[in-house]
């Protein structure tokens, strides 16, 4: 969890810095097209199909703390994931914010959900990636996913139980 927060208070920093120039609009409308096609690979479990969305270098930090590191590590764990995956799984990605760090780099954000076969499989939650521009090509160069937290008890639930 410290690890996550150390990502996140660092893509934050970054981001506060001043830019010396920003991508243009069909840069951005690129990089907020990469949720719809993770989603198109996430759903058919084309693992291929992920992984040449990412840059060579990328790093990521999941849910549960776990270090991913470089394309065939990404793609293991992916190929990993989708063997113990139940049929009828399907994941929507949406993008809040693109936030530019130079013509050839920004951070992206904002929500993920699954929906399952039975509603105890649906899950959401929210990402935040890094992207360099390559070859004309926007790629994830890292992110970071995070699942929603369990909803918090009410001051009026906590008050009960304690006489």
């Amino acid at each position: 969890m410290q690890r996550s927060l150390f990502v996140i208070l660092m893509l934050a920093v970054a981001t506060c810095t001043a830019p010396s120039s920003t991508g243009t609009a069909a840069d951005e409308q690129a990089i907020r097209d990469t949720g719809a096609k993770w989603s198109a690979g996430w759903n058919k479990g084309d693992v291929k199909a992920m992984a040449a969305m990412l840059t060579d270098d990328y790093e990521a930090i999941d849910p549960s703390g776990s270090h991913t590191q470089g394309r065939p590590a990404f793609e293991e764990a992916m190929s990993a994931q989708f063997a113990g995956r139940p049929a009828g799984m399907a994941m929507t990605i949406t993008t809040g914010f693109v936030k530019w760090l130079s013509a050839t780099s920004a951070v992206a954000g904002g929500g993920w959900s699954v929906t399952g076969p039975t509603a105890a499989m649906s899950a959401r939650g929210s990402w935040i990636s890094a992207y360099r521009k390559k070859g004309g090509a926007w790629l994830i160069a890292s992110g970071l996913g995070a699942h929603e937290p369990p909803a918090m008890p009410m001051v009026s639930d906590t008050a009960h139980a304690h006489p």
